[in-house]
């Protein structure tokens, strides 16, 4: 009995050895790829500092492949006298899944400078992952005093309007700002993240499809479900965009409006369900009709305020081609998918700056 407690006793301590070598190796790589600091916190946090406002970027700070610049947005340091363009939205302008370099405003300013054969335009990504519309409206004198952009192209994400269901009061007084304070510190093995990612390479999709629909069933038991979204979501996420475009045009900027696309289309396709499905994990109060349904219906509404305002609006939820051919899940694009998108973008603004009663003329700041 003894020599079988001091047998497992051995094994435990060198499973914990080997933990420990592991962890030190996944630290020390992290480091020599990425500069990452050895001992403290290395996540997606380190991206981000906060304020009274919420979360922003912090000047300068990486993760992995992303790299923001000196004033907090991904992408490389501002130029000047250039024409700038601003991007707004969430993770899918962010980029999330794109190669480095790849995401799709980076792509919008290199197609935009090889058709002008200069490099004239300067596209600034100021978008952040999970970004709602009302937060962007908190950041717009911070976006407009640092970018100062000629042209914003808006592609609004929907789904935090799946929790809003107010508008943003712009009369309404934010809290005075506060000294910016990195992300929180606390310990985080670093081995986790890579035993999940090679899980996601070696488990079957049909069996991650599986679990994930799993846990989905589970979460809607404790917050149930909508079969649509409630109309009030849908007019709180229209004042928004319609108040931020109305801000964007007083102070002289220029504004394209874009649909937002998915892997689903008009039609959902059978081999794409499962993707449905995947998505809904991140949203279990609404079923996966309703996310389709919401869709259609808020890009419905992005048309409508185009018409309103006067301002172009890029259909991508029609003009982009559904399925895998474009996306890496069920919005984010692939490194193709972020260049169609960059490619009708770019059709617009070359169509306005080339139209005889457009307002946008190629000029240095």
């Amino acid at each position: 009995m003894k020599k079988k407690a001091l047998f497992a006793l051995r094994v435990c301590g060198w499973l914990i050895i080997a933990l420990l070598t592991m962890e030190v190796c996944a630290r020390t790589e992290d480091k020599v790829r990425y500069g990452a600091p050895f001992f403290s916190t290395y996540n997606v946090d380190n991206l981000y500092q906060y304020d009274s406002l919420g979360k922003y970027g912090r000047p300068n700070a990486s993760y992995l492949k992303w790299r923001l610049n000196e004033v907090g947005y991904r992408g490389p340091a501002l130029r000047t006298g250039t024409y700038r363009i601003a991007c707004v939205g969430a993770s899918e302008t962010f980029g999330q899944y794109e190669s480095q370099g790849n995401e799709w405003p980076r792509q919008l300013e290199s197609i935009l400078n090889q058709r002008a054969g200069d490099n004239h335009y300067e596209v600034v990504n100021v978008s952040y992952m999970g970004l709602s519309l009302a937060t962007t409206l908190k950041r717009f004198p911070q976006i407009l005093s640092t970018v100062q952009p000629r042209i914003a192209v808006i592609y609004p994400s929907y789904t935090p309007y799946i929790d809003i269901n107010q508008p943003f009061d712009l009369r309404a007084p934010l809290p005075a700002l506060t000294p910016a304070q990195p992300a929180p510190q606390h310990f985080e093995p670093r081995l986790y993240a890579r035993f999940e990612t090679f899980m996601k390479t070696v488990l079957p999709d049909a069996f991650q499809h599986w679990l994930r629909a799993g846990q989905t069933r589970h979460d809607i038991t404790a917050v149930g479900a909508m079969d649509t979204l409630p109309e009030q979501n849908i007019q709180a996420f229209k004042s928004d965009l319609d108040t931020l475009t109305q801000q964007f045009l007083a102070n002289g900027v220029q504004v394209v409006l874009v649909t937002h696309a998915s892997r689903f289309g008009s039609k959902l396709n059978p081999a794409d369900a499962p993707f449905l499905v995947d998505w809904r994990k991140f949203y279990p109060s609404l079923k996966e009709q309703g996310l389709l349904d919401m869709e259609h219906r808020m890009s419905e509404t992005v048309r409508q305020i185009g018409v309103s305002r006067s301002v172009p609006v890029v259909d991508a939820a029609t003009l982009m081609a559904p399925g895998a051919g474009n996306f890496a899940d069920f919005v984010h694009f692939n490194d193709p998918g972020a260049h169609a998108l960059a490619t009708i973008v770019a059709d617009q603004i070359n169509r306005d700056a080339n139209s005889s009663t457009a307002n946008i003329n190629i000029t240095h700041q």
